[in-house]
């Protein structure tokens, strides 16, 4: 009776998670996120933490937060989000026709991918957040794509270890401009592993709740 009690809680849950995002997705500044991979889920909900704590400053600055002290913090962000996105270039390219689509979704297409068990609908209140989402976008079926194809993994070390890197500085901003405004902040779980290998590939894993996987072979601009 137990083990049925938890199983009925559970889908309940899950069926509450579902509407929620079959509600937020109608937004027409809602972004699905459905990645495949560990990093991605990691970087997808860090990008939730990242939010809320932006719109925290952006709303308390100049009254509950000094005007100086806002303008410090929204510069960390903003440095970051160039970080990132020269990582991505760097990593990938820049094929405009790939970012348009992605730019792009059409309303049937978002709500098709917000049924997915393993996606996540993000109604930015923030640009920086909103340009994270894209860049992660961009990111992750490149993940896929290279490590379906990479002949040579030891060539890739630089390459991992730069991802690593930046996921680590991701949880590090969010947690410190969290702590700035007092928004409550919890490390993503699947981020222990990561920080654990420090440096190198990431040992891929099946996903427990919300699950991931990879890194990629640059687009050109054409």
């Amino acid at each position: 009776m137990e083990l049925a009690a938890q199983k009925e809680e559970k889908e309940a849950r899950r069926e509450e998670i579902l509407q929620r995002r079959l509600r937020e997705v109608e937004s027409p500044n809602s972004i699905v996120l459905a990645p495949r991979t560990r990093e991605g889920h990691v970087l997808a909900r860090l990008t939730y933490g990242l939010d809320r704590a932006v719109g925290r400053i952006r709303s308390r600055a100049g009254t509950f937060l000094g005007v100086q002290e806002a303008v410090g913090q929204l510069r960390k962000v903003e440095g970051f989000v160039k970080q990132f996105k020269d990582f991505v270039d760097s990593a990938i390219g820049t094929d405009s026709k790939f970012f348009l689509g992605i730019m792009q979704e059409d309303p049937e297409t978002k709500r098709m991918m917000a049924q997915m068990r393993n996606s996540y609908v993000l109604v930015p209140r923030s640009n920086e957040a909103r340009e994270i989402a894209y860049l992660i976008k961009r990111l992750d079926p490149a993940l896929v794509q290279f490590r379906a194809t990479c002949s040579d993994f030891t060539r890739t070390e630089d390459f991992f270890k730069r991802l690593v890197e930046l996921i680590c500085a991701f949880d590090s901003l969010v947690g410190e401009i969290s702590g700035a405004v007092n928004v409550p902040y919890r490390q993503p779980r699947d981020l222990a592993p990561i920080q654990k290998a420090n440096s190198g590939p990431v040992d891929q894993a099946d996903p427990p709740n919300q699950v991931e996987e990879s890194s990629p072979g640059k687009k050109g601009k054409k």
